[in-house]
């Protein structure tokens, strides 16, 4: 875990699913690209099914003599998903600032410096790449720039491109953040809104050249949903519970007002009270007030559950050099 007294100048996070035909030569640009600076390299291998593994073992094994870069190895007990990963990883960083990035090669270590230059000598605490000349189908192109829209106006954060998993952060503003799902997308927003300075830089990206993407539309559609419960922690910094309950006050309280209005009517005069279109409404006052209720009770269940669950991952076994 992270100290605040540590000499280690950079940490650099890397979940691996599958990538073994990557892995060697993203870590022989990493230590090409990387020449004045104590760093550590932390792999999260989530439940890859192929040789990654062993791949990685092997890193761990080959860089054992060296003093200035360090190797570890997380080993997920399954697969949990990029941002389970992101949370492992975080939890075994020592370096000042943290660095995240994919597996797949796609990002290109050279601007891991630049980002630390910038973030090293510039009042900001986190630095988001911004893929300017994508090289990606037109498949991943457009709902990520959809997405993106949709990004800058919900959370207020202005960045090109918040799927972008190639970031510099100080360390201490990953410590204990509350993400799940496909929150990773989202980690700078969320920094954002505690008070920390984002801002974004151009970065080069590459051709995928070796193993298969991880992308599809089940993982876009999640990645809309989070966005949305992202938002909604974001800006009302409320429970749910609390939220839709204030909501649901002023329905219910005007229709109990109503129905006790018509309710001593009928008991105090007798008159007929069944066709008034005053009854309809106390009626559907009180429908609307139980729905909000019911809504925030649902959402405080999930969110809950969530809480509970927020340490998705089990790490098997840790290997360092």
């Amino acid at each position: 875990m992270y100290s605040y007294m540590t000499d280690l100048d950079l940490s650099i996070v890397i979940p691996i699913f599958n990538e073994q035909e990557n892995i060697e030569n993203l870590m022989q640009e990493i230590e090409e690209s990387i020449v004045e600076l104590t760093f550590e390299v932390i792999f999260v291998n989530d439940g890859s099914s192929d040789n990654s593994l062993n791949i990685l073992e092997e890193l761990v094994n080959k860089y054992r003599e060296n003093k200035r870069i360090s190797i570890i190895v997380a080993d997920l007990r399954r697969n949990s998903g990029q941002t389970a990963s992101m949370r492992a990883g975080f939890s075994l960083v020592n370096g000042k600032y943290v660095v995240t990035m994919d597996g797949d090669g796609q990002n290109d270590p050279k601007d891991i410096i630049k980002l630390y230059n910038r973030i090293s000598t510039e009042k900001v605490d986190v630095i988001c790449g911004w893929r300017k000349k994508r090289q990606d189908p037109f498949s991943k192109k457009i709902p990520s720039k959809f997405s993106n829209f949709l990004h800058r106006r919900l959370t207020g954060l202005k960045i090109h491109d918040s799927g972008c998993t190639l970031r510099i952060y100080i360390a201490e503003s990953i410590l204990d953040l509350p993400i799940h799902g496909e929150d990773h997308r989202f980690l700078p927003a969320i920094i954002y809104s505690k008070g920390y300075e984002v801002k974004e830089m151009v970065v080069n990206h590459r051709h995928r050249i070796a193993g298969q993407s991880k992308y599809g539309i089940s993982r876009l559609w999640r990645g809309y949903l989070d966005l949305l419960s992202t938002t909604f922690v974001i800006k009302t910094g409320v429970k749910p519970f609390q939220f839709y309950s204030k909501i649901a006050l002023i329905p219910g309280i005007l229709g109990t007002l109503i129905l006790g209005y018509l309710t001593i009517i009928k008991i105090f005069t007798g008159e007929s009270i069944g066709d008034r279109p005053l009854l309809l409404l106390g009626v559907l006052l009180e429908i609307f007030a139980v729905q909000f209720f019911v809504t925030g009770l649902t959402s405080e269940m999930i969110s809950t559950e969530k809480a509970t669950n927020e340490k998705r991952y089990s790490i098997r076994s840790i290997t360092k050099n």
